[in-house]
């Protein structure tokens, strides 16, 4: 037999062995066609309703654009990713966004898996193939490709056939499709066969299961319905009058007719009366539309066909009952619930069957149709005006970027300051509040009051733990393949040398600098009776923040090393291979060293108490994570602490060089005198000293520790 160019070689078919498996299993017997499908497929040509509902689905599900990417490591080659081949739509769309700024996600313009999509065959178009594919899945529940391979054994065709065509389905011992076309039977391999099929839950290992024959009922009933209005249009089987009297003869009643219709029969003879000799009975049979119900039977019919394939009927024009607030909805819900399964549907098909006869590295995905709801964007914006750049607040408006990057920046609350970095803006905001009684920096330091440092570092320790961990998530970009070979090479320091510590850096250097800097110039420039403000550019000042930046991202590096360097360690002792190590190794990155033995402790426990392995690394990782933002949180607040207390000293220093401060000033260390004061901070209660000395144990301020809660007012003697 031939479809089109494509030659299918015909056997004689045998029947199929029963036992075994097929015999436990019976779908997988050979499932034939228990429903009649060419039936349900002609329904698409007769039944209006289902036509307009299956046929914009098909169309809009056949227009849409597909992609396709091949993930690179850092090596150049190409890699599998698990999550961009079998996620849902969102996880893809984060990961592929992840991996395009990262430039491990290449975007492929031209390909043959792309030109047999676009092509499909020659008889059809890729958008036609697609469309009556969609057709044949949501009226039949299933559609088949058949693939044409060129000479070295590569797809370059697909020809879709109708389920009416397939007979029978494979089976373990015949794997390949019985085809039956116009007189014709024979077997295609189940090799060169894609089968789309939604799965019947009755047989999920049988033929599919469609929409048409879940409507059947319905769907017959609205073209019984069609079929006697038109009956009735052409010919009700009744006449309006019945005309009769008693002891008319034959050829009395023929005069009469003839009479009746020569006087009442045209538009001028209308309403003219009629006169007998004899008693004559009219009989009037009337016949109302309205009183058979047919156009609410025809609505209801309507109604369920358009739920049941979730199709809102705004898209269908059906405003009836509609208002503004749904039909601006109506392309949302559409795309959302309608289109993305069945393109997620098609995508999973597609990516498990047609991929890998290519490269099974490759990604195939599709744009999504989901139509972004712009009331719900405005309302968000509107929530958050700081988070959009002016640029992007122009495009929300429809007006072009402004020249040059101008509209690159972030509008800030209090009185919109522009700032260069979002994720700071609570930050900033602190810093941007205008002098006044009302609106001055908390932190009136170098007073007796109770405002502290620590109202600083409390406001602004949240914003600033959220660009550590975006700054350590870097860190989790990992090429794992070079680390599993530098693992397998016994180099722990080159490995190391792997994971991305330069960009993690560079961002944690700027969160820090930016940050510290905006506390400091609160601290210096807050208003404080009788203590002139020290300028934010102070030489001093800004010394200070570069070499405590420096030193505090060393830091952090050095014990996030020393924790990758951990890990990797325990997964050798474990017996885990490198390519284990560097899969399981993710969880760990971002933590210090002692965190990583926790976690481990942790999972350890949890196996040992007959956990499932799968269950204790999730919630090992969940633990992790806790870890991982408790530690962005203490770094954030440990060095927004020193910030402050330091531009505090520093601006005490320069009021006493100036004259403004008595030389005689003295700084007193205040704790909590709660039962949370620790051994280290106790002794110092109380203690004063000159402002330009030091404190027992060496502090020239707080904190004298992680999480140490001091702080300092000034004391003239």
């Amino acid at each position: 037999m031939r479809i089109g160019p494509l030659e299918i070689t015909l056997r004689q078919s045998s029947p199929p062995d029963t036992g075994g498996v097929t015999a436990l299993i019976p779908g997988l017997a050979g499932e034939t066609l228990a429903r009649t499908p060419p039936a349900i497929l002609a329904a698409y040509r007769e039944m209006p309703w289902l036509r307009a509902v299956a046929d914009r689905i098909a169309a809009s599900v056949a227009s849409t654009h597909w992609t396709l990417y091949a993930v690179r490591g850092r090596n150049g080659r190409a890699r599998r990713d698990r999550i961009l081949a079998r996620g849902d739509l969102w996880q893809r769309s984060d990961r592929r966004a992840r991996l395009m700024e990262s430039g491990e996600l290449e975007e492929l313009d031209s390909h043959p898996l792309l030109d047999l999509l676009d092509g499909a065959n020659e008889a059809m178009t890729g958008l036609m193939a697609r469309r009556v594919t969609q057709l044949h899945i949501d009226i039949a529940g299933e559609s088949f490709w058949v693939m044409e391979r060129n000479r070295l054994g590569v797809p370059m065709a697909v020809w879709p056939i109708p389920p009416s065509w397939v007979i029978r389905t494979p089976t373990p011992d015949r794997p390949a499709f019985e085809v039956s076309f116009r007189g014709w039977q024979g077997e295609i391999p189940a090799s060169e066969v894609v089968w789309f099929a939604l799965a019947d839950p009755a047989n999920p290992y049988g033929r599919g299961a469609g929409f048409a024959e879940t409507l059947a009922d319905e769907l017959d009933a609205d073209e019984y319905a069609a079929k006697y209005l038109k009956s009735w249009f052409l010919n009700s089987a009744r006449p309006d009058l019945i005309v009769s009297a008693d002891g008319l003869k034959r050829e009395d009643v023929e005069r009469l007719e003839q009479g009746w219709v020569a006087r009442h029969v045209g538009f001028w003879k209308a309403f003219k009366p009629f006169f007998a000799n004899k008693r004559l009975e009219v009989k009037e049979i009337s016949q109302s539309l309205q009183s058979m119900q047919f156009t609410e039977v025809r609505h209801l019919n309507r109604d369920t066909v358009m739920q049941v394939f979730g199709v809102p009927p705004e898209i269908l024009g059906v405003i009836e009952s509609s208002n503004r607030a749904t039909i601006e909805s109506a392309d949302y819900l559409y795309a959302r619930y309608v289109l993305v399964p069945r393109l997620e549907f098609l995508r999973a098909v597609l990516q498990e069957r047609l991929v890998p006869e290519f490269d099974d590295r490759l990604i195939l995905d599709f744009v999504s149709p989901v139509v972004e709801d712009q009331e719900r964007i405005l309302n968000a914006a509107k929530a958050a005006p700081w988070a959009r750049s002016v640029d992007e607040w122009r495009a929300l408006q429809g007006l072009p970027p402004l020249d040059n990057e101008v509209g690159n920046v972030f509008l800030v609350p209090a009185n919109l300051r522009a700032v260069a970095d979002p994720r700071l803006a609570q930050v900033a905001t602190t810093a941007a509040q205008p002098d006044g009684a009302e609106s001055e920096p908390r932190a009136l330091l170098g007073t007796r009051t109770k405002q502290t440092a620590l109202d600083v570092a409390d406001s602004q320790s949240e914003a600033l733990a959220d660009a550590v961990i975006m700054a350590l998530d870097r860190l989790r970009e990992i090429d794992r393949e070079a680390l599993a070979e530098l693992i397998a090479s016994g180099d722990i320091e080159a490995a190391l040398d792997a994971v991305p510590t330069g960009t993690a850096n560079e961002e944690m250097t700027a969160a820090l600098a930016y940050a510290l800097g905006l506390a400091i110039m609160t601290i210096a420039t807050s208003r404080v009776p009788g203590l002139p403000p020290l300028p934010h550019d102070a030489p001093a000042l800004q010394a200070w923040l570069r070499e405590h930046v420096a030193e505090a991202v060393q830091a952090i590096d050095e014990a996030s090393r020393a924790a990758i360097r951990e890990a990797i360690r325990d997964g050798l002792a474990r017996g885990l291979t490198p390519a284990e190590i560097a899969r399981e190794i993710r969880p760990y990155i971002g933590l210090t060293e002692q965190q990583v033995r926790q976690v481990i402790r942790y999972r350890e426990q949890l196996i040992a108490a007959g956990t499932p392995r799968t269950t204790a690394d999730r919630l090992a990782e969940r633990f992790a994570e806790e870890l991982r933002r408790g530690r962005a949180l203490r770094i954030a607040e440990h060095e927004l602490l020193r910030a402050t207390h330091m531009a505090q000293q520093l601006r005490w220093e320069e009021a006493i060089r100036t004259g403004a401060l008595s030389p005689n000033a003295r700084k007193r260390w205040n704790t909590s005198l709660d039962e949370r004061v620790c051994p280290v901070c106790m002794p110092l209660h109380g203690a004063t000293v000159p402002v330009m000395e030091t404190f027992a144990g060496g502090f020239i301020a707080p904190p004298a520790h992680v999480a140490c809660r001091c702080h300092l007012t000034l004391v003239e003697e």
